[in-house]
């Protein structure tokens, strides 16, 4: 009983102190791991330059036993209004649609540098291979950019969509002049930079937000550890694993608090906004049973470098079982796990352009089968525009 009441005094100890930069009221925690967790989001922000690695996998596979089918019709009432509602009405219609034997891996992996405030250079690759009973397709490709050009290389493409056999294993070359007018003038180039501009500002407010939510979680008491905090080797990196779940008691209330926070302090812009009937149906026994359920069948684990809390590696995994009335399904269960890694954070890392690259315009008559004459004639530019 005493090693219970220890473990739960940590866990308490750790809700209290995650995501509130070390500070708590009344125990004191002699751990280090909810310091660290309390780094992460002023660590995630001075990001400058880090490589990336990313998979998400989704496959089909025997169903285990004693496993619960999840009826989503089981967790909320005819009655039930708001956009959570309203997602879970949609789910019990869509599982006639779910392929029994499906193998699906992505990958998406880079490094990344800021050249500057306002340029980022970096060099990405993403693959797909895709499996559905007897169709597969696998896709592999690779990015790069360099000031305000970009390049890229095809390597893996089915031909069922477009047929770019002829540039397979080629750098091609995109210039600012190739996006805009320069060919067949699609886009105006300024449209482009004021897109990127807007984007970028975007993205800044919403990660903005982000760190604040993962702020008000650990203030709120709404993220706890579910097993303590381990010591271990990732990669020959020393990393503290953490095992993470919300507080079922805290959700309603993080929702309050989290959405007016965010609506005082960005207005229309907030990523989350408050709805009374999510709200009303956060704090009924319907939801109480759903969180039950989603608690039983995912998980989310963290892993931190163990001196400077800085991001490793996050991996969330959750598994869906059909319901055993749809009868293709009744066997069947599905695991969907994303990790993400993280490594040589703030590092420099060169970025240089390929030497031997294709022109786009070049591209773009390898694909088309048409001569430069044919493809750049002013009937083609002026039907084109």
């Amino acid at each position: 009983m005493g090693r219970r009441r220890h473990l739960a005094g940590d866990r308490q100890c750790l809700a209290q102190r995650i995501f509130s930069r070390g500070r708590t009221e009344g125990k004191r925690c002699d751990s280090s791991a909810p310091d660290l967790l309390a780094k992460l989001p002023d660590n995630l922000q001075a990001i400058n330059s880090a490589t990336y690695d990313a998979t998400l996998d989704l496959n089909s596979k025997p169903r285990e036993t004693n496993t619960t089918p999840f009826v989503a019709s089981d967790y909320y009432s005819p009655s039930s209004s708001g956009a959570f509602a309203s997602f879970l009405q949609t789910i019990d219609g869509s599982y006639s649609t779910l392929p029994a034997d499906i193998s699906t891996h992505l990958t998406a992996g880079g490094s990344t540098a800021a050249s500057d405030a306002s340029t980022t250079d970096g060099i990405f690759h993403i693959g797909a291979d895709v499996a559905l009973s007897d169709f597969n397709v696998s896709i592999d490709a690779d990015f790069l950019k360099k000031g305000s050009n970009a390049y890229v290389r095809i390597n893996k493409f089915p031909s069922l969509f477009i047929d770019l056999s002829a540039l397979k294993g080629q750098w091609v070359a995109i210039t600012p002049s190739d996006i805009g007018g320069a060919s067949n003038g699609f886009i105006d180039p300024s449209s482009i930079q004021s897109f990127i501009d807007t984007s970028r500002d975007k993205n800044k407010k919403d990660l903005e937000q982000v760190r604040l939510l993962y702020q008000l979680a650990g203030q709120e008491g709404a993220v706890v550890s579910s097993a303590p905090a381990t010591s271990e080797q990732l990669n020959g990196q020393n990393t503290r694993h953490f095992q993470l779940s919300i507080a079922k008691d805290k959700v309603s209330v993080f929702y309050a608090a989290a959405t007016q926070e965010l609506k005082d302090k960005y207005g229309d812009d907030a990523i989350l906004k408050f709805d009374q009937a999510t709200a009303d149906y956060l704090a009924s026994p319907a939801f109480s049973k759903l969180f039950d359920y989603l608690k039983a069948n995912t998980s989310f684990d963290v892993w931190l470098d163990a001196k400077t809390g800085q991001l490793a590696q996050l991996s969330y995994s959750s598994r869906l079982v059909p319901p055993d009335t749809i009868e293709k399904l009744k066997d069947v269960e599905y695991i969907l796990k994303f990790t993400l890694a993280l490594k040589d954070v703030n590092q420099p890392v060169t970025v240089e352009a390929p030497s031997n690259t294709m022109s786009f315009d070049d591209a773009e008559i390898l694909i088309s089968g048409k001569s430069r004459a044919e493809l750049y004639s002013p009937s083609t530019l002026f039907a084109t525009a």
